[in-house]
């Protein structure tokens, strides 16, 4: 079949069937005040102080807490939240988070919105009970969302540390950042075991990782930095307030005292999300095409010895993505699945012995690839790809080789997508990813849908001059 790249073109605008204009992403008029209704999505922004559990500090929960101490409510009537340390419960209406409601949390919540507080405390992404100064001079930033999170906010200034992805590919990822600053970055290498020493000597107020390594930084004693995780990068596709990309970026907008811009970023997320799922949520189970979601690299590239793949469960961007596309995820067919080990100790990824069983179909195969890994390694088996990336040859040859081994021998070219690290690992939660899902899986049902357009809008509303018409390799389409 004749096969050609999709040109990567600029703009911002996806039509949902059923009417002319559902999504105008970055459009400068498109301010809306509309309310977030995260509340009303069984969801809570779980900053302490924020006693109605919505996405803004406000009187309202001024006069929850006069209330409680006023004893005109009771403790039933105030929410509780629970970390993932301890299991405590905790009352978000104990804005000085000590143990108790009383009114010192009325006045430290009034110091919290008028940031005189020196600290706000809050449950961060992976359900520590963490705190963040109000006053950020230097931040140490991992990975890929922390750096477009950073940038949405005009932050980039303040990063002193970044881990080795973002460190080189920082010609995009770090292009925000003025000269001075960015030349005295420091590469603290892997995120999973970072250059302590280098970072240290930085003195970062903040230590906003990407993974859930928090307890391990907090507790290795070297480092003096805040250290917390956004979670940007979690994905529900049955309740996007529940995600990591809404619930993070409203705390940071609180953290960096922004709340406008969080609230257009969430318009944003939560408008793409729903022209996605307006599309594919009435799909009968019948009509939904199975996908085999692996990782690239060793663990299909090593010939047919080797018949280990890993793949996602459902807690990771990968599978949550391909359900929201309108698809079932292949691994959900794996019988006695819980007794595969876990990849790399995560719950999200599992390693399966993979055999050939005739009675287990899948449609598609969606391979995920990391060239520059959150570890510090650069792996040569992946093909070029990102942002920095010009030439589509070597992405195009080895999306087109995979039918060519053993265990996908069966498959037709257009059933074999390898996707690239960006659209899992940003911080769109795997929005971008299922939107490319979505259009491959299901082309006609989303034939209004540009994916250049859609990824130009994210990068434009971030605030990257960065122009897709003209360069970057993100995938391959067959036409």
């Amino acid at each position: 079949m004749d096969k050609k790249i999709l040109a990567i073109l600029a703009v911002a605008i996806v039509v949902v069937a059923g009417a002319s204009v559902a999504f105008v992403m970055m459009d400068k008029n498109n301010d809306s005040d509309k309310p977030i209704d995260i509340v009303g999505h069984n969801v809570y922004l779980e900053i302490f102080g924020n006693a109605n559990g919505d996405y803004r500090l406000d009187n309202d929960d001024v006069n929850i807490i006069q209330d409680f101490v006023d004893a005109k409510i009771s403790e039933k009537d105030l929410i509780k939240v629970t970390d993932s340390d301890k299991k405590e419960t905790h009352f978000l209406a104990d804005a000085n988070h000590d143990g108790k409601v009383t009114q010192e949390d009325v006045d430290y919540l009034k110091s919290v919105i008028d940031r005189s507080a020196k600290y706000i405390h809050f449950v961060d992404g992976y359900g520590h009970i963490s705190k963040c100064p109000t006053k950020i001079d230097r931040i140490a930033s991992e990975y890929l969302p922390n750096a477009e999170i950073l940038s949405l906010f005009g932050l980039q200034d303040k990063i002193v540390a970044v881990d080795n992805a973002p460190y080189l590919l920082g010609d995009h990822y770090l292009m925000n950042m003025s000269a001075d600053k960015r030349a005295a970055v420091v590469n603290m290498n892997s995120n999973s075991a970072p250059n302590y020493d280098l970072v240290a000597g930085k003195n970062p107020d903040i230590w906003m990782t990407f993974t859930d390594s928090v307890m391990k930084k907090r507790e290795s004693g070297q480092t003096n930095a805040e250290v917390f995780s956004l979670n940007m990068n979690t994905f529900d596709a049955d309740n996007i307030y529940a995600s990591g990309c809404v619930k993070g970026v409203l705390l940071a907008g609180h953290l960096f005292n922004d709340t406008e811009t969080s609230e257009k970023y969430v318009r944003w997320i939560v408008d793409l999300y729903d022209s996605i799922h307006e599309k594919t949520k009435d799909i009968a189970d019948k009509d939904k095409p199975t996908v085999l979601y692996t990782m690239y690299a060793h663990y299909i590239t090593t010939g047919d010895a080797n018949k280990t793949l890993r793949v996602y469960t459902d807690t990771d961007p990968c599978y949550e993505a391909t359900e929201l596309a309108g698809g079932k995820n292949f691994v959900d067919s794996i019988k006695n699945l819980s007794s595969y080990p876990s990849s790399q100790g995560n719950s999200y990824q599992i390693n399966i012995d993979y055999f050939a069983d005739p009675a287990v179909k899948y449609d598609y195969l969606f391979c995920h690839s990391v060239k520059y890994q959150g570890n510090g390694l650069v792996v040569d088996a992946v093909p070029a790809q990102g942002y920095l990336c010009n030439d589509n040859t070597e992405f195009k040859t080895k999306q087109m080789a995979l039918n060519e081994i053993g265990l996908f021998a069966g498959l037709e070219d257009d059933q074999c997508y390898i996707t690239n690290s960006d659209y899992r690992n940003n911080a769109a939660g795997g929005l971008l990813l299922s939107a490319y899902m979505a259009i491959t899986l299901h082309p006609d049902l989303f034939k209004d849908f540009d994916m250049q357009q859609i990824h130009q809008s994210y990068l434009d509303m971030l605030g990257y001059d960065y122009d897709l018409s003209k360069k970057g390799v993100f995938y391959y389409q067959y036409s």
